[in-house]
């Protein structure tokens, strides 16, 4: 079984070792039911135990990981994704996806490949597709605007409009 992030850390937070994160499930709450999180590592994947984890905001939370005690050790996950196991991930209402299934999809527009999908990421409101376009990216809001069909079966996306290409 294969294992897929759920949240990323951001940065230490305090000195007692906790970790700000940014969960990508939303609605974020089915988050805090995970009593340990894998993490990749320089040594591998590990797998740390969860003392507590407290929402903050919207998607953003403060975790604290068994064995990361202090400031320093903490501000060497930053970057890092907490990943789960495939099967502990919440099941999915109809239209919706999980970053995973996401990445690695060629992207359509106007009725030609026009890249892939190489990472999804969320600054706003939105997630955005970072889409490789062989030598340059573009970026495409997920939303309805923006994108007409995703068929994971047929491992495309199918946009309406790109905002680079639209100026």
């Amino acid at each position: 079984m294969s294992k897929q992030p759920v949240a990323r850390i951001l940065r230490e937070f305090g000195l007692g070792g906790e970790l700000k994160i940014r969960i990508y499930l939303t609605p974020p709450e089915p988050f805090f039911n995970y009593t340990s999180f894998f993490v990749e590592t320089p040594m591998g994947l590990q797998e740390y135990e969860v003392e507590y984890a407290r929402h903050q905001y919207g998607n953003m939370a403060v975790i604290k990981l068994r064995g990361i005690e202090d400031k320093e050790v903490a501000a060497l996950l930053r970057g890092r994704e907490l990943l789960v196991e495939e099967d502990m991930l919440p099941p999915k209402e109809e239209g919706e996806y999980y970053v995973y299934e996401l990445e690695g999809l060629e992207v359509v527009y106007g009725g030609e490949v026009i890249g892939k999908v190489r990472a999804v990421i969320q600054p706003g409101p939105y997630p955005l597709f970072r889409v490789s376009t062989g030598d340059d990216e573009v970026y495409v809001p997920f939303h309805d605007e923006f994108v007409e069909k995703i068929d994971l079966e047929e491992g495309r996306i199918y946009v309406k409009r790109i905002p680079e290409y639209d100026m």
